[in-house]
């Protein structure tokens, strides 16, 4: 070979060798939705993918490890008093907004007196905030209506999140917001169903190694897989998929456990499940064991509707409720579309229902429709997952608070407010976990919730992705920020 044809193979080589390492740093991460966010003011959200389109672009005071440590975010550092009531953030001075503008705890002041506001959807989290001042430049002090053991979980969770005050008032504020966190949203296309977001190239941590994400909703579990198998997409977290699917023949599994309950739950405020006799006999009629095995085989199963390894949960089931009352009463359960096998999942409780004399009809639903109606009441029942932003009993138990606005059984029962309301000031560890029994014991009395078990996840991601870690808080709680693509897997032709 002469030199100038080496020269210009060498060349060649390197330049072909440069536009794969190319191809793998600006390659785009899609993440495959069951939905787009349906909000992304944090004060609103009430879905997953709102939720986790809030840790993309906006950060907090402090946030979770994937162990759930409480870690550094805005606040560089912070102590409490000895009493327990009061919080002192100092903000890391480096911090700053999407635009280039320090934060200043001004900003912070604004944004957590706004998740507690009357518009708030999320305010029962914040009920505990006496008040937020600011103390000195970039210092933030919290208090406290009582010692409140749960308050780090909750400022680490994804609604409590800092917006710059200048701007968050404005009216179309969110339809481009600007946040601090590792990625912006360069574009939201519901036509497309997808919402873009870009890199946050002056993030005062660690840069994310991701250029672009891509939360893309999906028809249902089908198409997500398929668009997995094509090449079409990198990550499935927000899917329950079965560590034996087909699937995970193309991609990588990552197995863990995760703090969540799903249920069946009844909307007290519908017939016939205004009538607590019914709702026991509702409850006893279906075999969650036999759900579980059929269709969730490695789930554990559900024995309350706390996720065992919380205060308060259960090692094994105590309800022994009989089929004393049926309704002829129609009943419609809203049921996730999305899920595989929804149809066969239909067909068994429909049998398992009406062969001991109700008349149910399952309605299989878009998770839109289905988180639509589970946020205004409109179904008499639904089966659905719930998720844990703080891992604290207290977070699932506020959802039968009366007073809260999220609480999805519309019940009122004044001796279980006044304990949940109890509880929260309650530091003893011993005492706590009383509290604790005691509410989920009146929730159990109450039939509320066909608790049917505790997922574990097995997340699905192509095969050159790294730095996946996943919490026990669900896929929400995935910190893109150290996710990246393996650009050697990439060039030896990985996907």
């Amino acid at each position: 070979m002469n030199l100038a044809l080496k020269v210009l193979t060498i060349n060649l080589t390197f330049a072909v060798a440069m536009t794969n390492i190319s191809l793998a740093s600006d390659r785009v991460y899609m993440i495959a939705e069951y939905s787009l966010p349906d909000t992304l003011d944090p004060m609103m959200m009430n879905n997953v993918p709102s939720l986790v389109a809030s840790n993309l672009i906006y950060d907090g005071l402090v946030r979770f490890s994937p162990d759930l440590t409480i870690e550094s975010d805005i606040a560089k550092s912070w102590n409490t008093s000895l009493n327990g009531k009061t919080i002192t953030f100092n903000l890391n001075p480096e911090a700053k907004f999407h635009n280039g503008e320090k934060i200043e705890a001004s900003d912070v002041v604004f944004s957590l007196n706004r998740l507690s506001s009357s518009k708030s959807v999320v305010r029962s989290l914040y009920d505990c905030i006496e008040s937020v001042n600011e103390i000195s430049k970039g210092v933030v002090s919290i208090k406290l209506k009582w010692a409140y053991p749960p308050i780090f979980g909750i400022l680490a969770g994804s609604t409590a999140k800092i917006l710059p005050k200048r701007y968050a008032d404005n009216a179309h504020y969110f339809e481009n917001p600007i946040g601090s966190g590792p990625f912006k949203v360069s574009e939201f296309n519901r036509a497309q169903n997808r919402v873009v977001f870009k890199v946050n190239d002056s993030y005062f941590l660690n840069k994310p190694k991701l250029n672009s994400i891509i939360l893309k909703s999906v028809r249902d579990e089908e198409e997500a897989k398929k668009l997995a198998i094509s090449g079409d997409a990198d990550d499935l977290s927000r899917w329950p998929i079965n560590s034996f699917d087909s699937v995970f023949k193309r991609g990588q599994k990552i197995s863990a456990p995760v703090l969540e309950t799903w249920i069946f739950g009844m909307v007290t405020t519908k017939n016939p499940f205004d009538d607590i006799a019914i709702r026991k006999s509702f409850r006893a009629s279906f075999d969650q064991e036999k759900f579980r095995r059929s269709f969730y085989p490695e789930a554990t199963p559900a024995f309350g509707y706390v996720p065992m390894g919380i205060s308060g949960s259960r090692s094994k089931q105590i309800i022994q409720d009989k089929v004393s009352k049926v309704s002829k009463y129609p009943i419609h359960i809203a049921f996730p579309l999305q899920l595989s096998k929804s149809d066969e999942m239909k067909k068994f409780i429909e049998n398992e229902f009406n062969s001991k004399g109700w008349m149910v009809t399952v309605d299989l639903v878009s998770w839109d429709e289905l988180i639509w109606g589970y946020s205004t009441k409109k179904f008499q029942s639904f089966f659905l997952s719930m998720n844990m932003d703080y891992p604290d009993a207290d977070f699932l138990l506020k959802n039968f608070d009366s007073e809260n606005p999220d609480s999805f059984s519309g019940i009122k029962n004044l001796k279980l407010d006044k304990v949940l309301r109890s509880m929260r000031s309650i530091n003893d560890k011993d005492k706590r976990l009383m509290a604790y029994k005691k509410a989920i014991g009146i929730v159990d009395d109450m039939a509320l919730t066909i608790n049917v078990f505790h997922p574990r996840n097995n997340y699905w991601t192509s095969k050159c992705v790294r730095g996946l870690e996943p919490s026990l808080l669900s896929s929400v709680y995935i910190d893109y920020r150290k996710v990246y693509f393996d650009e050697k897997c990439i060039n030896e032709g990985g996907v």
